[in-house]
C-alpha cells in the first residue's frame, strides 16, 4: 500500500470507513467510503472511485496482514501485502486468464512431482509451460496495468520461474512447492475478489451509480469462502497426488 493510501485510510473518521458486517445497510455508504473484510490473518481494504472526466468507475483493492499483538509499534509493523489500484472493468478478460492459471496450477504439479519421483531424467518444461505467467505479464503492460499488479504478476513469474527449474534439477520438494501455492493464493483470492464481487458492483455502480443492495453480503460471502482450508491451491494439488 503506498503511504498517500495510507494517509488516506489512517486518516479516514467513523463514517467513511467500515469494517464489514453481513448486516449493514449499503444505502448509508458514500462511493468513496473505504472499506475493510476481515479473513483469518488477513484484511482486505476496498474503496471504489469514479473518474470526474470519464465518469467510469474503479476500486484499489489492498490486502495486508492483520496486526497482531506482537506489532507493539504500529509504524514499524510493515504488515502490507499488495495494493492494486484502478481496477476496472477492462482488467476482466486478463483477471480471468489469471484465475484460470492458477486453478491449472495443482494438477500440472502434481503429474509432473509424480514424474519427478519416478524418473531419474531431468524433467524438460515446454515453452507455453514455462511462459504461463510471463504471456498474462505481457499483455498486463501492452493494457497498461496499474504498476502495482504489474509487479504482482512479476513476482509471481520469478517463483515460477525459480520451482520450475527445481523440477528440471530434480530437486524440487513439497515444501517448495507449499511456499510457492502460498504465495499463489494469496493473489489468487484477491483475483476472486475482483471477480465475484468487484466485477458485479462496477457494472451496478455504472448503471444506477449507487452500490448493488447485496454489497455487503456479497463481499462477506466472498471474504468468508477463503475460510475453506481444503479449497486451496495446496490441498487441491495434495489430493490430486495421492489419489
Amino acid at each position: 500500500m503506498s503511504e498517500a493510501e495510507e494517509g488516506e485510510i489512517d486518516s479516514a473518521d467513523d463514517s467513511n470507513f467500515f469494517e464489514i458486517e453481513d448486516t449493514a445497510d449499503p444505502s448509508i455508504f458514500n462511493i468513496d467510503s473505504a472499506f475493510g473484510a476481515t479473513n483469518n490473518e488477513f484484511l482486505y481494504i476496498i474503496k471504489f472511485s469514479e473518474d470526474p472526466d470519464t465518469r467510469e468507475y474503479s476500486f484499489m483493492l489492498g490486502l495486508s496482514y492483520l496486526e497482531s499483538d506482537d506489532d507493539d509499534d504500529e509504524e514499524d509493523a510493515n504488515n502490507d501485502i499488495f495494493t492494486w489500484e484502478n481496477l476496472s472493468l477492462n482488467y476482466r478478460p486478463l483477471f480471468l486468464d489469471l484465475i484460470q492459471l492458477f486453478i491449472s496450477l495443482p494438477e500440472l504439479f502434481a503429474s509432473r512431482y509424480r514424474d519427478c519421483v519416478m524418473s531419474s531424467d531431468a524433467l524438460v518444461w515446454s515453452v507455453e509451460e514455462s511462459h504461463r505467467f510471463l504471456t498474462i505479464l505481457e499483455q498486463a503492460r501492452q493494457l497498461n496495468f496499474s504498476d502495482s499488479i504489474i509487479q504482482t504478476i512479476s513476482l509471481l513469474n520469478q517463483e515460477y520461474i525459480f520451482v520450475l527449474r527445481s523440477f528440471e534439477n530434480l530437486t524440487i520438494t513439497q515444501f517448495e512447492i507449499n511456499n510457492f501455492f502460498r504465495k499463489c493464493q494469496l493473489v489468487y483470492d484477491a483475483c476472486q475478489v475482483y471477480e465475484k464481487f468487484g466485477v458485479g458492483e462496477l457494472v451496478n455502480l455504472s448503471r444506477h451509480h449507487c452500490f448493488s443492495d447485496n454489497f455487503i453480503l456479497n463481499l462477506y460471502r466472498v471474504v468468508a469462502e477463503f475460510n475453506a482450508s481444503d479449497q486451496s491451491l495446496n490441498s487441491k494439488f495434495l489430493n490430486i497426488l495421492t489419489d
